[in-house]
């Protein structure tokens, strides 16, 4: 009888021990928890200033490459007037000209995006929302790039076919190329000051995404 005792006593004793060591591991994966939850909110913190940073960068240059095409275009205007009116001998022809193998390279920085979509850590912004315009502001580069290419496309063969060869002559810019080039030229100019536009609307959608999350304000 003393001997079932004991081993029921231990028994109990033993239950104790595991139910304490359970309750122990709980504890412990509550504040691994909890410190892991801390450190994931310091490190999107980190991100979104990063992202700020980012994005006046962006905004500036992609404001300065959209202002390229408009100026661009508005010139390319006025020659192609002076080319219909056949107003070769106009003292604003051949500066005018110089539009046509102007160009400028868009330099849009991508170094939190990149880092973000690398690592994985683009799932700690919980916000679908705030997410979505993250992906979608750095993607809009996608397509200044690729009207860019498009518009240097023309640019170069302009030079290649027809400024080498016809620059400073009586001839130059009285011919159908002339006015095609100019007029391609003016397409792709309107399509980067397009691109250009929508890619700031989408960088200035996620700043003000930022600025109202509440961390930030």
């Amino acid at each position: 009888m003393l001997s079932k005792k004991k081993i029921n006593t231990y028994f109990i004793y033993a239950i104790g021990e595991i139910f304490l060591v359970i309750i122990g591991i709980l504890i412990a994966l509550g504040i691994n928890e909890k410190r892991a939850e801390r450190n994931n909110n310091t490190l999107r913190d980190v991100y979104l200033i990063q992202l700020i940073d980012e994005a006046d960068h962006n905004l500036d240059r992609l404001v300065s490459y959209r202002d390229f095409a408009i100026s661009g275009t508005t010139r390319l205007d006025t020659l192609l007037q002076m080319i219909y009116d056949e107003d070769y001998r106009n003292q604003k022809f051949y500066p005018l000209s110089n539009t046509l193998y102007s160009r400028k390279t868009f330099n849009g920085r991508k170094i939190t995006y990149e880092n973000l979509k690398f690592s994985g850590d683009l799932k700690l912004f919980d916000d679908l929302n705030l997410r979505n315009a993250i992906i979608e502001a750095y993607q809009s580069f996608d397509l200044i790039k690729v009207t860019e290419k498009r518009d240097h496309d023309v640019v170069s063969r302009y030079e290649q076919d027809y400024l080498i060869p016809y620059a400073g002559t009586d001839n130059f810019g009285k011919d159908i190329y002339f006015r095609n080039i100019t007029t391609g030229r003016r397409i792709t100019m309107d399509q980067i000051r397009d691109a250009s536009e929508v890619s700031i609307q989408s960088i200035e959608r996620l700043k003000t995404m930022i600025m109202n999350t509440q961390d930030l304000k």
